[in-house]
């Protein structure tokens, strides 16, 4: 029985996380750097000092949420599989509301969208997190994108049609001149 093989896969795996790891950090101290000191002029000749630290904030505060991460799930009796599953589109159906109320509701506005983003992210979170909410079975994670994004949706609708109750477009508005 050789088990030789197995310590290289392991030490292959590593290395290939701490890669992407690094890569990412490195991106996200980079576009801290460039785009965001960079526009108030922070940056004058201390960019490859401010990138290192910025680099050196990221990897701790990654460590740290993945260390607090890691004792929230002990204590609620979660596993890493559960959690991704019920977070990885929470916001999927909520952000595609404002998007397809735009395109496809007469007078969206901005309080239809954000009235309809809001509602959405309520349903997205109670069906996410349903049982530990109200108790009882649990509700597929297969539903937190369709089910939100159609209260999105409604709601967009609702608010969108009372406002046109209240305030109809202004004759010639571009609003008029795409849907008549």
């Amino acid at each position: 029985y050789d088990i030789t093989g197995a310590g290289d896969m392991v030490i292959a795996m590593l290395a290939a996380a701490m890669s992407s790891l690094s890569s990412g950090i490195n991106s996200i101290s980079g576009v801290l750097v460039r785009d965001f000191f960079g526009r108030f002029g922070w940056t004058t000749g201390r960019s490859l000092r401010l990138d290192k630290g910025l680099s050196v904030a990221a990897g701790l505060l990654a460590t740290g949420l993945a260390l607090g991460l890691s004792l929230v799930l002990g204590r609620l009796e979660w596993n890493l599989i559960e959690i991704a599953q019920r977070l990885n589109n929470l916001l999927v159906g909520p952000i595609a509301v404002p998007v397809f109320a735009v395109a496809f509701l007469k007078r969206a506005r901005t309080a239809a969208a954000i009235a309809g983003f809001c509602a959405a992210a309520a349903a997205a979170v109670g069906i996410a997190f349903a049982k530990e909410l109200w108790g009882g079975e649990a509700i597929s994670f297969m539903w937190v994108v369709p089910v939100p994004l159609a209260v999105g949706l409604g709601v967009a609708a609702a608010v969108s049609w009372s406002a046109k109750a209240a305030a109809p477009a202004a004759k010639g508005s571009t609003m008029e001149r795409c849907w008549n």
